[in-house]
Parts: C-alpha cells; sequence; structure tokens
C-alpha cells in the first residue's frame, strides 16, 4: 500500500499498488479521518520498525503515531503517540539509525529525534538542527533517506531535490548538498514528498498533484534529471507526502 497526506482535507489516503506501467487517476482503497485534532493539515508520513505510521501535523504542531492495526481499514483511530517541539512539522523520515528527521517548511529547517525520544508523548528538544543558521532549505517539506542513509529534501519553492550524506548532518549547521536534481524539462508540481522504492528509485509527489519517478541512475549527479513515469492524482488536492509499507530492503524506513 502507498500512503499519501491530503493537507487540503485532512486525510491520509492508502492506495492500492495498480501496477507501474499505467497512467491515469487512481482511488484510495484506505481513507483515514481525524478526530480531536488527530490529523491537522498532515504534511508528512513515515513508518517506523513496528510497521506504525507517524504523520506531521502542520496546522497544530503536532508529530502523531498510528499503529499498524490501526491502519487495516478506513476510520477515524486516536493516535497512540503525539509530539510537540517543531513549529510547522512538514516531512518525516527515520535514517538507519532510528532517528527520525523533521522538516519545517516556514523556519527552512530540517532537525533530527533520536530514537529514545520517541518512545514517549511530550514536548521534545530535537538532538539536531540543519540550515537554522542559513539559507540551506527553500520550503524544504518531503525527507526520504536512500540505500547508502544518504538524506534527500523535497525543495516546494525551489523546485529541486537536494541530498545530504550522513557525516554533514552529524551535527547542527549548514551544510552544502553533496546532490541538487531538477529537471530542465519536465515540472514537478511542487516537489513536495519523496519515497524510494525496492529497485532505489526516487519517487517524488508534488503539491499540484504530480507523481514522479526517477530512476536510481538518474539522479547520481547533481543538475537536470528527467521522470521515466508521471501521473497526475486526481480528486484530492495540496498532495503533500508518499511512503511505501512494507520497507524496501536495505533501504531506512523512509
Amino acid at each position: 500500500v502507498m500512503w499519501v497526506a491530503s493537507p487540503d482535507d485532512s486525510l491520509l489516503l492508502g492506495f492500492s499498488a495498480p501496477g507501474e506501467s499505467g497512467s491515469g487517476p487512481i482511488t484510495p482503497s484506505i481513507i483515514i479521518r481525524p478526530v480531536a485534532g488527530s490529523i491537522a493539515t498532515p504534511a508528512g508520513m513515515a513508518f517506523d520498525s513496528d510497521g506504525s505510521l507517524w504523520v506531521a501535523n502542520f496546522a497544530n504542531g503536532t508529530i502523531v503515531r498510528f499503529d499498524k492495526s490501526q491502519l487495516t481499514s478506513s476510520g477515524a483511530p486516536v493516535p497512540s503517540r503525539t509530539i510537540t517541539g517543531i513549529a510547522n512539522p512538514t516531512g518525516l523520515a527515520f535514517d538507519a539509525s532510528g532517528a527520525l528527521w523533521v522538516s519545517d517548511l516556514n523556519l527552512n529547517t530540517v532537525s533530527s529525534y533520536l530514537r529514545s525520544q520517541l518512545l514517549t508523548s511530550g514536548n521534545k528538544e530535537p538532538a539536531i538542527v540543519l540550515g537554522a543558521n542559513g539559507n540551506l532549505f527553500v520550503n524544504p517539506a518531503g525527507i526520504a533517506f536512500d540505500s547508502f542513509n544518504n538524506m534527500w529534501v523535497a525543495n516546494v519553492s525551489g523546485e529541486s531535490v537536494t541530498a545530504f550524506r550522513p557525516p554533514q548532518r552529524a551535527a547542527s549547521g549548514s551544510p552544502v548538498p553533496m546532490t541538487t536534481i531538477h529537471p530542465a524539462e519536465t515540472p514537478l508540481g511542487a516537489p513536495a514528498g519523496l519515497a524510494f522504492d525496492g529497485e532505489g528509485n526516487l519517487w517524488v509527489i508534488g503539491v499540484q498533484g504530480m507523481l514522479s519517478k526517477f530512476s536510481i541512475a538518474s539522479i547520481a549527479g547533481s543538475g537536470p534529471a528527467e521522470p521515466l513515469l508521471q501521473v497526475t492524482v486526481t480528486n484530492n488536492t495540496l498532495l503533500w507526502s508518499i511512503a511505501f509499507f512494507p520497507k524496501p530492503v536495505g533501504f531506512p524506513l523512509n
């Protein structure tokens, strides 16, 4: 199942795999609805090692967790965990160590919570903050990690995706990206969500409903890269996040 956050109507949408060869409209098979602010303009999602889904709520500044058992059918479940500490949580992704990385669209930062900080609910201070003292990110949203534990970040306003090696994010600061990709001919529709599939291909969802697939070879270096596949998601607007479960073998959780 591929999960997509729809912030305009505060829904989490689950799509059964239709196969990658076709293009066109698709309809969600599972819809998770809000209850008591559990989903409030969801802007990012990530699965943990237990198969639970974490969601960044941009509107109320919370990060919530839905257990695996709560995602099998449509409904309005109560989150099993709620964390605060970042003003505008936007994109989420787990790295190889189990740390949860969170982007802030308005403050132009990407921060991380250690695995131990995620065991309980409450207000948490991030362990690492990137870009706080510079113009490193341009409205960062989605985050994803490849098989080498490199971190990829979607820049909504910049129409680009940037990547950072593990040493570049070992401490707070403003590191220079190792790679920046931006298609020359095919727009990404304001890239906001990222995820790697089992073959190492990078999937990008744009705010305007454009879903793009890039081969691992095409994103190896900086500069223009054209997608292998693009589809338009209809009937739901302002799409921000994408995730695959089960997780791809050999990849950190995305």
